[in-house]
């Protein structure tokens, strides 16, 4: 299919997946929350202290921290002004799954026990002890203690964290002075078959610290209590790996550094629909009937190598467009063929890495370059494919490129030493006299320097040269090499 008809828009792509996305949405289930609990109050709570790694990780839904400012419109020459005049703290609400264990269900109990009086009357059986309850009390010598007579000055929290988890950072809220407005837990119903119980807090608060960091697992580390061994936390490492999908771009501190973005006309890195980067691969011809799955490379932990990055298009060619274009271009075609083999998409032709290809002659590499070309054009190599779609989208190359009968066919490989670069002089002059275009082709790759003649920019980083000279003559071939591409690719 020539022309495309299915795409990603590219400014939502440098946006929210450029930047190791940065600005991609935050999703609401990954989250963890810490609730720390006074001194007095760990010597009443036995069991919330005891379990406090569930307690924290038992949360089912929270609220995060929300403001209200009281807004006054006054008067000013006639002109209407607003000034903010107060701050109001709204409540949260936790909710947590109320576990067979009664862990959280604890948490309530230990709270209610620890402010007030009445749930302290406990006779070991469940029911009230003596006659603390009796219904004709009124004239009783002694009367027991009820609601907050309970002699308890000190806050049950101390405060409590909620924490935002994103690329192994974490954003938090601690709110100040926590207090709770409303306790309760769930109804029962017998025609519910498919609910889950919870218990809830509806919690008040004093203010609001905000905080970031990394996350460290740990006895130490933050947020606490994140990925304690008694909550079942997995921590073997992920077959998937670790690599990072974007190596050149900027990291997760750019509010810190106040840096500004810089967008990419073509992703940094993009990984290949039809791979998964991690640990080898699962062979297509495992499954019988892939379907869908046809083409995807599934990680394998039995596999010791790690499946290499490759770049991916965000426009997929046709096979035999993509050849056509590579065909009229030369020095695309030799970018693509140097990219192909050095990803190590050619191993199937023997060859593993570029040293190997640079080794080889003249009609060796012709004879490479003709092989990747056929397996581009059949569809056997997406691989290939995908590479050299890449490729043609950086360079802006949309169709083929009309070029006069007369104009020569260059072969547009990279000049690799000055000595190849004097030969390809010499031979074209010994043939006919230079052409336009294969005179912006030398001068592209090479460059007249005092002490070293027809030279490579490679051949002038190895040189004596001083620092400005090298400069100036790398600069000088870049440049050139930049407008031969304009006019001529």
């Amino acid at each position: 299919m020539a022309e495309t008809n299915f795409r990603d828009y590219q400014h939502a792509h440098r946006l929210y997946t450029q930047q190791r996305m940065n600005f991609s949405p935050k999703v609401k289930f990954l989250y963890h929350c810490v609730f720390e609990l006074t001194n007095a109050a760990r010597q009443h709570a036995s069991i919330s202290v005891q379990e406090e790694p569930l307690v924290n990780v038992l949360v089912k839904s929270v609220d995060l921290p929300s403001y209200s400012a009281s807004v006054e419109t006054r008067q000013q020459y006639n002109r209407k002004k607003n000034i903010q005049t107060r701050i109001d703290y709204d409540p949260i609400t936790v909710k947590w799954h109320d576990d067979k264990a009664g862990v959280t269900m604890s948490l309530l109990q230990e709270y209610y026990t620890y402010y007030f009086k009445d749930g302290n009357y406990n006779d070991g059986t469940g029911s009230a002890l003596g006659q603390t309850y009796g219904s004709r009390d009124k004239y009783s010598s002694q009367v027991p203690s009820y609601g907050l007579d309970n002699g308890t000055m000190i806050p049950f929290f101390n405060q409590i964290k909620i924490f935002q988890l994103s690329r192994n950072k974490w954003n938090s809220f601690t709110l100040i002075n926590p207090i709770v407005e409303r306790w309760q837990h769930d109804t029962m119903d017998s025609a519910d078959g498919i609910g889950i119980a919870e218990n809830t807090m509806t919690i008040m608060y004093e203010g609001v610290i905000y905080d970031h960091g990394e996350v460290e697992i740990g006895p130490n580390g933050e947020p606490k209590t994140f990925g304690d061994s008694r909550t079942g936390y997995d921590s073997t490492p992920s077959p998937l790996g670790n690599q990072d999908l974007y190596p050149n771009q900027q990291s997760n501190y750019v509010l810190e550094n106040q840096a500004t973005p810089v967008y990419q006309s073509t992703p940094t890195m993009a990984q290949n629909p039809f791979s998964i980067p991690g640990q080898g691969t699962f062979n297509n011809g495992t499954f019988s009937n892939p379907g869908g799955l046809s083409g995807l490379l599934f990680p394998n932990s039995n596999r010791g190598t790690v499946a290499s990055n490759q770049q991916q298009s965000s426009r997929i060619r046709d096979g035999s467009d993509v050849v056509n274009v590579l065909l009229d271009n030369p020095s695309i075609r030799n970018t693509v063929i140097r990219k192909v083999i050095g990803t190590g998409n050619a191993s199937s032709l023997g060859l593993n890495n570029l040293s190997e290809y640079d080794t080889l002659g003249e009609i060796a590499q012709l004879a490479v370059t003709n092989q990747v070309l056929d397996t581009i054009g059949l569809g056997g190599n997406r691989q290939a494919l995908n590479i050299a779609s890449t490729v043609i989208d950086a360079v802006g190359q949309r169709t083929k490129v009309n070029r006069s009968a007369g104009t020569p066919n260059l072969t547009g490989v990279r000049v690799q030493s000055a000595s190849q670069a004097a030969d390809m002089v010499s031979r074209l002059l010994e043939t006919t006299s230079l052409t336009d275009q294969q005179q912006a082709f030398i001068a592209a790759e090479t460059a007249n320097i005092p002490g070293l003649g027809v030279a490579t920019e490679q051949a002038v980083l190895n040189s004596n040269l001083s620092p400005t000279q090298k400069r100036a003559a790398s600069l000088a071939i870049q440049s050139q090499r930049k407008e031969y591409n304009k006019r001529y690719t």
